[in-house]
């Protein structure tokens, strides 16, 4: 399990966690490792995860209830969640090249070569996000699971990086979103949450002077396109290559499932 985790609101968060979840599941396909790939909204507030997927060309919505992935989860209050098997939250699944819909439901850790996209609960306060991490690491072992984090180190920040195996971070070269990079890199690592790299946003190149700053290798940069990036040919390919690196760090044992997603 990995946090696309990030200091500052509107770094690419969201846009990194869908192009290398669909980079990620393409490159397990084209390997012949078959290893599905989920996609998890942690950003319970603000959450646009399956608004991004569903803005993606190529990409088939359905609903699914929580109850029916995490169910009894115990709320942020320390109760125990008795809602209603009607409420849901969102999924989507990206399919390249097909703008296809269809409410049949989906086997649980997505189809061969796609990622599987989740949604946070419609009424979050039921739910603990620790609690809910750390079920669907169990739920989904054996698959790469990648959690949307929110902006900061509230608890909500926190929460992800208290259960995921390991984090990207990701930031644009700029000094406000680098300064907040940095605290969150702190916060991993005080959390024992490894750091396998730094996403660039926004950018053709990286000075050395970031991976020393952040005291983590650039996994690669992603070029600057403001309208409908992942549609972008020059956007699709650096998360193909940044997916590719990802794979083949030092740290590829710990990527393939969530087996060793525990909560701290």
């Amino acid at each position: 399990m990995i946090a696309v985790a990030g200091g500052k609101g509107g770094s690419g968060k969201t846009t990194t966690t869908v192009g290398l979840a669909r980079a990620l599941a393409t490159c397990s396909a084209t390997q012949g490792t078959h290893q599905d790939t989920v996609a998890v909204d942690a950003d319970w507030d603000l959450p646009n995860l399956t608004t991004l997927g569903a803005a993606t060309a190529g990409v088939r919505v359905e609903t699914r209830t929580v109850d029916a992935i995490v169910p009894s989860a115990p709320g942020r209050d320390g109760g125990h969640d008795h809602r209603s098997a009607g409420s849901r939250c969102q999924t989507a699944r990206l399919v390249d090249g097909s703008d296809e819909r269809t409410d049949r439901p989906t086997d649980p850790a997505g189809r061969d070569g796609e990622p599987l996209v989740l949604g946070a609960p419609t009424r979050p306060d039921e739910y603990d996000p620790v609690t809910v991490f750390a079920e669907l690491g169990r739920r989904f072992d054996g698959s790469r699971v990648l959690l949307d984090c929110p902006a900061g180190a509230s608890p909500d920040a926190v929460a992800p990086l208290r259960v995921a195996e390991g984090c990207v971070l990701v930031t644009p070269l700029q000094a406000p979103a680098l300064r907040d990079t940095t605290k969150t890199a702190a916060l991993a690592r005080a959390l024992d949450c490894r750091i396998h790299g730094v996403v660039i946003t926004r950018a053709a190149s990286a000075p050395d002077a970031v991976s020393d700053l952040l005291e983590c290798p650039i996994l690669g940069t992603v070029p600057d396109r403001p309208s409908d990036p992942l549609a972008s040919t020059p956007v699709k390919s650096a998360y193909r290559r940044i997916a590719k690196r990802l794979m083949e760090t030092d740290h590829a044992e710990s990527l393939p499932g969530c087996n060793a997603a525990t909560e701290r």
